[in-house]
């Protein structure tokens, strides 16, 4: 929560926050060694490319293992990139380069410089979370890598706010001692936020990165024709019915429904 502290809450319009990669891979490389080189960020430029895009597409540094990798082109594109309100058009370059199957498509680097994340504590990128927000504002269902069903429960989350961020931590229930398999599922839990998330950034309670926050969708209103209800049988004609339960109880006047209407 520290870590956002600063985060200009109240601007507009809103600060960007990134949540994903600023340079992004599309097909994959054509070796191996390609695929280190392009790691450690070694780049020939055998084309006008801005200084900003290298400094961008170097930003790994490693030891390379054989030639440096030739960019042949670069133009200015809109490519997609992940924030933390779901996926987003943003300016970018588009750059090719030899060994790389595919273009490669960089942020503007004017763009990410004005923009928070992908980073939270000590410089760490990336989340298991993502979380979807309710219409009210205030509910926010989190997804992320937990226990198995079958060794633990989520019952509920502790909520943490401020004015600038808030977080969600589950709060597990064991429900086997001893030894167990080690590995990760996806898992959720519901919380209710103390006031409107609003333009504050939801963060991963671990490492500070901020996470994508979906949005509830637009109500969906029914039509005329599938509101239409059959007499006497609480099902709704149109494209889309609503069965009733089958059960010995409601059985008979399913079937009496049915016959009558000769569906």
């Amino acid at each position: 929560m520290e870590h956002w502290r600063d985060y200009p809450v109240d601007a507009d319009p809103r600060r960007l926050v990134l949540t994903g990669e600023t340079v992004l891979v599309g097909a994959g490389f054509a070796s191996n060694d390609a695929k280190q080189a392009f790691l450690a960020g070694e780049f020939a430029a055998a084309a006008d490319v801005p200084d900003e895009v290298l400094r961008a597409l170097a930003r790994h540094h490693g030891k390379l293992h054989g030639h440096a990798l030739r960019i042949t082109g670069a133009e200015r594109v809109s490519a997609t990139f992940d924030t933390d309100r779901g996926p987003r058009q943003l300016p970018a370059w588009r750059v090719r380069i030899d060994g790389v199957d595919g273009p490669v498509s960089v942020l503007d680097p004017e763009i990410a410089r004005d923009a928070a994340g992908p980073e939270g504590i000590d410089g760490i990128t990336g989340t298991d979370m993502r979380a979807r927000l309710g219409a009210d504002e205030r509910t926010m269902i989190l997804e992320f890598l937990g226990s198995p069903p079958q060794y633990t429960d989520y019952p509920r989350a502790v909520v943490l706010e401020s004015p600038a961020a808030v977080t969600v931590i589950p709060v597990p229930h064991e429900l086997l001692e001893g030894d167990r398999l080690l590995y990760g599922q996806q898992r959720e839990v519901t919380a209710r936020l103390r006031d409107p998330l609003g333009a504050r950034v939801a963060v991963d309670y671990r490492s500070g990165c901020p996470i994508t926050v979906d949005a509830a969708p637009a109500p969906q209103h029914a039509t005329a024709r599938e509101q239409t209800a059959i007499p006497g049988c609480g099902l709704l004609s149109g494209t889309h019915q609503t069965r009733a339960p089958r059960t010995p109880a409601t059985l008979p006047a399913l079937v009496q429904c049915v016959d009558g209407y000769q569906l």
